[in-house]
C-alpha cells in the first residue's frame, strides 16, 4: 500500500519513481499529494479509490478504474486493456495521452434505461355491434436518468488530449482539452456527452455515434369525446285510397251508368334524423427521446469517418486560424459537412452555457 508515510527514493534516469508488479498489490491506501514527483506505475489494475496530485504521471496497467482525482502538472500517459473513469476526474496541466488496446469509458453522468415495459389502456368500436370495448397494450420507451454532477471528467488545462482505443465512449462524459483534442477508435459513442477543444477536434472511426434517438411511438384509439352523428333522409311511402266517377262508354250519361276511376297511389314523405355512427379515431403518441451529444471546437473539427449516425450537436468556429495543419477549411470530410454549425467563437461560448453540462464547466 501507498500512502503519504511512503517515501519516494528510487528515482530512474528519466526522473521517474518507477514501481513495478506482476501481481495486483499496489494500492493506495489514502490520497496521495506529491506534486513534485514524476511517478511511473507497471502494474496489473489500478483502482483509483483515492486522489491522486503528482508532477508527471506514467502508468501501465491491464485494467484502469478510477472513480477520484488524478492530477498532474506536466503531463500523464496511460497505456491499458481497459479505461474506465467512472465519475472520476483526469486533469493535467499538459498533454495526456490514453491508448488503450480494449474499450475507453468515461460517463458516471447518468443512464438510459431502455424499453422499459409500461401498460397503457384504450377503447375500441365495433361498428356492426355498436360495443365500446376496453383493451390494454404493452409498450416500450426509454427513461433518462441525469446524475451530471457525476459526470467523468478529463480535461488539459493548457496542451493537448490525446485518445486511442478500439472502442471509445464518453456518454454522459465530459472531455475538455484546451489545446487539441485527437480520438481515434473503430467505434465512437459520444451520447449525452462533451467535447470541447479550444483549438481543434480530431476523430478518426469507422463508425460515431453523437446522439441517442429513440422514435415515438403511435397507435390509434377511440376517441369518447368525439361521437360521429350523420344527418339522413329517411323516406316512408303511404299509400293513399282516391277514385271518382265517371260516365262510363259514349252513352253511359244517356243510360246513366257511371264507373269507378281508381288514382289510389303511394306519397313519399321525407324527413331527416340525426344517426349515431360511431366515434372518431385519434392518434396516442408516446413521445420519442433524443439524448445528442455535444461537439465543440474554436477552431477546426475533422470528421476522419465512414459512418455518421445521429449526428448530435456539432459546432465549430467560422474563423479559426489555428489549425495544426494549416488549413483554413474548418470542416474536413465534406460528406459530414452539412451536420456542422460554423458560428462565432463568442455564439459558440453562448451555446456553451445553455446546454445541460453548464453548471459543471463552470
Amino acid at each position: 500500500y501507498i500512502n503519504n508515510t511512503f517515501e519516494p527514493k528510487i528515482i530512474d534516469k528519466n526522473g521517474y519513481l518507477s514501481i513495478a508488479s506482476s501481481q495486483d498489490i499496489v494500492k493506495f491506501n489514502s490520497d496521495l499529494c506529491w506534486n513534485n514527483i514524476n511517478l511511473y506505475l507497471n502494474i496489473l489494475n489500478y483502482e483509483g479509490k483515492y486522489n491522486v496530485s503528482l508532477k508527471k504521471f506514467k502508468l501501465e496497467t491491464r485494467k484502469f478504474y478510477n472513480e477520484k482525482s488524478i492530477s498532474t502538472q506536466d503531463e500523464t500517459i496511460m497505456k491499458t486493456t481497459s479505461f474506465d473513469n467512472n465519475s472520476g476526474r483526469i486533469q493535467s496541466g499538459g498533454n495526456i495521452i490514453v491508448e488503450v488496446d480494449g474499450s475507453f469509458k468515461n460517463g458516471g453522468g447518468g443512464t438510459i434505461e431502455k424499453n422499459v415495459s409500461e401498460t397503457i389502456e384504450y377503447n375500441t368500436f365495433n361498428n356492426e355491434t355498436k360495443v365500446i370495448k376496453n383493451e390494454k397494450r404493452e409498450i416500450h420507451k426509454d427513461i433518462y436518468i441525469s446524475e451530471l454532477e457525476k459526470c467523468g471528467i478529463i480535461i488539459s488545462i493548457h496542451k493537448d488530449i490525446t485518445i486511442k482505443s478500439c472502442t471509445f465512449d464518453n456518454t454522459f462524459g465530459i472531455i475538455i482539452g484546451k489545446g487539441q483534442i485527437k480520438i481515434q477508435g473503430e467505434f465512437i459513442r459520444n451520447i449525452y456527452g462533451l467535447i470541447y477543444g479550444e483549438r481543434e477536434v480530431d476523430t478518426v472511426s469507422r463508425m460515431f455515434y453523437n446522439n441517442y434517438v429513440k422514435e415515438r411511438q403511435e397507435f390509434q384509439t377511440v376517441d369518447l369525446e368525439k361521437p360521429i352523428h350523420e344527418d339522413q333522409i329517411i323516406e316512408t311511402k303511404e299509400w293513399i285510397k282516391s277514385g271518382y266517377y265517371q260516365w262510363k262508354g259514349r252513352i253511359g250519361h244517356v243510360i246513366g251508368q257511371k264507373e269507378w276511376v281508381d288514382t289510389s297511389h303511394y306519397e313519399i314523405h321525407t324527413k331527416t334524423e340525426t344517426i349515431f355512427k360511431g366515434y372518431e379515431m385519434k392518434t396516442i403518441y408516446f413521445e420519442g427521446v433524443e439524448y445528442p451529444g455535444y461537439i465543440f471546437s474554436m477552431g477546426n473539427i475533422n470528421l476522419n469517418i465512414e459512418e455518421l449516425n445521429y449526428p448530435g450537436i456539432i459546432v465549430c468556429s467560422d474563423n479559426s486560424t489555428n489549425s495544426s495543419s494549416g488549413s483554413s477549411n474548418n470542416i474536413s470530410n465534406n460528406i459530414f459537412s452539412e451536420h456542422i454549425s460554423k458560428k462565432p467563437p463568442s455564439e459558440i461560448k453562448n451555446q456553451l452555457n445553455e446546454i445541460p453540462f453548464k453548471q459543471i464547466l463552470k
